[in-house]
């Protein structure tokens, strides 16, 4: 038989019929001779040892059917066997109750038959069930009869014996007996020569090392461990050892490294095909992720690591992805689906024993509890398992239980309980992960100190949170790691800045929005900084995301193209990372830019700034007036209006916009009034209660409003209004005496509509005296550039892709002109003017960091951008910028330009899906 398909040897035997002469067929079939079922039955047990780790299930099955064939004619060795061989495959399968049963009835038959070394061997596994089950006690009685049975030669034996017992100690918690056992495990598999042995027993010496707050020599010990288990010729064991080697490292602060690590390990598990492998790493990287308080990108790990182990069966596995997701569920507040979750995996746990994780899902159980308002039911159920937790681990989860018990206690305004809770909590969490806790600790601090009105400790402990916060943030060079953070990040500075704003005095309203502004759009900032230091791009790799841009986006429907273009979006991703890397570098986190009102204020002139908020409350406005002052405007109802008006006008311009051209007219004139009217609603649900008092203001929107008209709302149609989407880009003003005549370029699209907009633009700049080049090729941005350009427009068709700003981009005659288009070198100091469907879209990302052609025009240096909020009528998108250059040539500001040609085209198309959708950044 060929021994390197004993799958498919099993899968030959489940196709015979399970009658008495099934052994002696299925041997004719591998090989074997006529009328030796005694060696296929020893061929069967040798096969399953080989497959019920790789094909668990299948295993069972193949052992339920001899089983059925044979039940009549089976000697009790041999029905010890097969139960044996059962118990094994519920173990492979996460079944460890079902497993205690058979590797009990496989013991009492080999009693039957006196074979004392089977009864050892049957131990083994048997100590392993038990320990899965948390019964420690018997695990431990039933490794002393093994002892006992097994021969004192057979050290191998022995020392898995050992191996499993210490187990047992590890899940019930009893670390220190579970240390004392893997020593002791570790000389009898050094003394039989058993690296594998060996290597099992140092990768869990490392766990107790890692969980008692003890990283170096947790390292050690994981090191050591993958070195014996690659000697043993074991290269998956070594993978898992290399897992939990990453996560101690993590532990040293070094979190961005650990986490590629796992990311890699990912990768090669899924080259080898251990789902089970895969599936645990997945969970490894998520908890790594769910730690730092990256939700999202943690969820997408968790979830594709749940349904691996839903395949594959495994109960106890698939009971720690319940935890975890239920936590995860939790964090984003849906309260029901995480207690549904975090109760099946408690129910699980107590069902089998095992103590430790029982506490753990009791703890987030009631996180869930008192997050949803039962305050009393989580307090019930978190004072047991918050001592257990306190006293087996002070330094990890009992800092958890106490950080819960202490927002507890504040769900019941008992701040003096909070208070000794999160001081406690925070004088013991020095060690990762529970390091990462201290921002959310300090928080409750704040808030504790809140209740009691100690309004200065109260403000002091909600900055302090935000700077803990920052300094994690900080720590990760990675770009990728850094977005995913933001989230996090900003839900502490969310909660600080609220405190702030409530407690903090005089000073209230600066304090509060220099928080809010520090959290919004770090790594936008980070662009900007790092623009203005870089040389030229890497002009292959540009080249390369260009040709792949173009094969994905010009045949994007092709239904049998599914998996060409799924290998195209990885090109792209791969392409733009380096990209990025050889662009930019990693910038340097120490100088990013911080919100400070004074520097705003002194940049801001006769302009006032409106940075838009939203807390738990709902929304609110911070005005910063030409003074230095600042007024904090809450906008009560505008939670309601957006969604009575906002929602449906959208509706409406995407209907317009589908419109046939011949239809459109009709439809834009029956839906004018209604439109209209939303949006003077909408105006006057922000703008009647943020009185603006100049005649210009700077703009800094947030959430939904990134994509609310704010400029075309009725109440301040009469005002300048430019938007930004951080304070700290805010420029001087610039008198038009200081604008200087150069180059223009006027690009446009393969359609007759955007060529004959480019025709009538070029004409305009040329007789305001610029030197003015049109065309329709990309290569016309960047070809042989000495100085940027002072005007680029672009008029062509294109939207932001669903699937984020690698696949948006403009099409033109050569290609399609992607964001990284936009650079310092071609477009520093310019006017960029995109006349094109929803380029003033931005796709926001966890943390208000914003992806789009806004983002990526600011981070190029541009000082003025035109864009639109949705897709555009030809015939109105080229009047407008007729109309916005005939202003903008005679000196005046992009924005006041914008006012002007507006206010002109919305007396000749009154409908607001005509005039409404432009707006000026800058």
């Amino acid at each position: 038989m060929n021994s390197n398909a004993p799958v498919h040897a099993l899968r030959q035997l489940l196709e015979l019929p399970a009658d008495p002469t099934l052994l002696g067929a299925w041997g004719a079939v591998i090989g074997l001779r006529p009328g030796q079922t005694d060696s296929a039955l020893r061929e069967f047990s040798s096969l399953l040892l080989q497959t019920i780790w790789e094909s668990p299930h299948l295993s069972l099955r193949a052992i339920a059917h001899v089983s059925a064939a044979i039940d009549g004619t089976m000697d009790d060795a041999s029905r010890a066997r097969l139960y044996r061989l059962t118990g094994h495959g519920f173990r492979a399968v996460g079944k460890a109750a079902e497993a205690a049963k058979q590797y009990k009835l496989a013991r009492t038959y080999f009693l039957r038959t006196g074979d004392h070394a089977e009864v050892g061997r049957t131990a083994i596994g048997y100590v392993y069930a038990l320990a899965l089950l948390g019964r420690s006690n018997d695990a431990l009685s039933i490794a002393k009869e093994g002892r006992r049975k097994l021969p004192r030669d057979d050290l191998q034996a022995r020392g898995r014996l050992e191996l499993n017992l210490a187990l047992a100690f590890l899940r019930a918690g009893r670390h220190r007996i579970a240390e004392r056992r893997y020593r002791r495990a570790m000389q009898v598999c050094e003394e039989a020569q058993d690296a594998a042995g060996v290597g099992a027993c140092l990768h869990h010496l490392g766990m107790i090392a890692s969980r008692q707050g003890h990283v170096e020599q947790a390292i050690e010990f994981h090191t050591n461990a993958n070195a014996h288990l690659e000697s043993a010729n074991l290269p998956v064991a070594a993978l898992y050892c290399k897992a939990a080697l990453a996560l101690a490292e993590m532990s040293l602060g070094d979190w961005e490294v650990s986490l590629k690590k796992l990311r890699k390990l990912r990768a090669q598990f899924e080259d080898v095909g251990d789902q089970r492998a895969e599936a645990l790493v997945r969970r490894d990287l998520a908890s790594g992720l769910a730690r730092l308080g990256v939700v999202e990108a943690a969820a997408e790990e968790g979830v594709q690591a749940f349904r691996l182990l839903r395949q594959l069966g495994l109960d106890d596995e698939e009971a720690r992805l319940a935890l975890f997701l239920g936590r995860l569920f939790a964090e984003k507040k849906w309260h029901e689906e995480a207690q549904c979750y975090l109760q099946q995996a408690r129910t699980f746990y107590r069902a089998s024993g095992d103590q430790w994780m029982t506490h753990r899902a009791s703890v987030e159980l009631a996180s869930a509890l008192v997050a949803s308002g039962d305050v009393a039911g989580g307090l019930e159920l978190l004072r047991p398992s918050r001592r257990y937790l306190e006293r087996v681990d002070p330094s990890g989860d009992g800092v958890l239980s106490l950080t819960i018990w202490a927002e507890a206690q504040l769900a019941r305004r008992r701040a003096s309980y909070a208070e000794t809770a999160a001081r406690k909590a925070r004088r013991r969490a020095k060690r990762y992960p529970a390091v990462l806790l201290r921002p959310r600790l300090a928080l409750c601090l704040a808030r504790a100190c809140a209740l009691r009105n100690r309004h200065a400790q109260a403000v002091t402990w909600a900055e302090r949170a935000a700077s803990e916060q920052e300094d994690i943030w900080r720590k990760f060079g990675d770009r990728g790691l850094r977005d995913t953070l933001s989230e996090s990040r900003s839900r502490i500075f969310a909660k600080a800045s609220a405190i702030v704003a409530q407690h903090g005095g005089r000073r209230a309203g600066h304090r509060a929005l220099e928080l809010i502004a520090q959290s919004r759009s770090a790594l936008l900032l980070e662009d900007c900084l790092q623009s203005q230091r870089s040389g030229h791009p890497a002009r292959g790799l540009r080249t390369a995301l260009e040709k792949l841009r173009d094969d994905l986006l010009e045949r994007p429907l092709e239904v049998d193209a599914q998996l060409r273009n799924a290998g195209l979006r990885e090109e792209i991703e791969y392409v733009s990372q380096k990209l990025v890397t050889a662009t930019r570098g990693a910038a340097p986190m120490n100088r990013a830019l911080r919100g400070n009102v004074e520097e705003w204020s002194a940049r801001l002139g006769q302009r006032e700034l409106v940075l838009f908020d939203r807390d738990s409350e709902g929304w609110q406005a911070f005005v910063v007036r030409t003074n230095g002052s600042i007024d904090m405007v809450r906008l009560t109802d505008l939670d309601t209006v957006l969604r009575d008006n906002w929602g449906p006008l959208q509706l409406t311009l995407k209907a317009a916009a589908r419109a046939p051209q011949g239809r459109r007219g009709d439809f834009v004139r029956r839906t004018q009034r209604d439109s209209v009217a939303r949006l003077d609603r909408i105006g006057a649900a922000i703008w009647d209660r943020v009185e603006l008092n100049e005649a210009e203001a700077v703009v800094v929107p947030y959430g939904e409003l990134h994509n609310v008209p704010l400029e075309a709302l009725s109440a301040s149609g009469n005002i300048t209004l430019t938007r930004l989407p951080h304070p700290s880009l805010v420029r001087p003003q610039r008198s038009s005496q200081h604008r200087s005549l150069g180059d223009a370029l006027v690009l446009h699209g393969p359609a007759k509509g955007t060529e004959q907009e480019a025709v009538d633009v070029a004409q305009q700049l040329t007789e305001a005296g610029f030197r003015t080049t049109r065309g329709d090729q990309r290569g016309l941005l960047g070809e042989s550039r000495k100085q940027p350009w002072k005007v680029l427009h672009i008029a062509a068709h294109g939207s932001l892709h669903p699937e984020g700003w690698l696949l948006s981009a403009l099409q033109l005659a050569d290609g399609w002109l992607g964001f990284e288009a936009l650079e310092r070198r071609t477009v520093r100091d310019s006017l960029v003017y995109m006349s094109s469907c929803e380029s003033g879209v931005v796709n926001q990302n966890s943390g208000a960091n914003l992806q789009g052609w806004l983002a990526s025009g600011l981070a190029a240096g541009a000082r003025e951008l035109i864009l639109s909020l949705w897709k555009l009528d030809d015939r109105s998108a080229s009047r407008f910028a007729e109309l916005f250059y005939d202003e903008w040539r005679t000196g005046s500001s992009a924005a006041h330009s914008a006012v002007l040609a507006r206010r002109k085209l919305r007396q000749e198309q009154p409908h607001p899906f005509s005039w409404a959708p432009f707006i000026a950044v800058g």
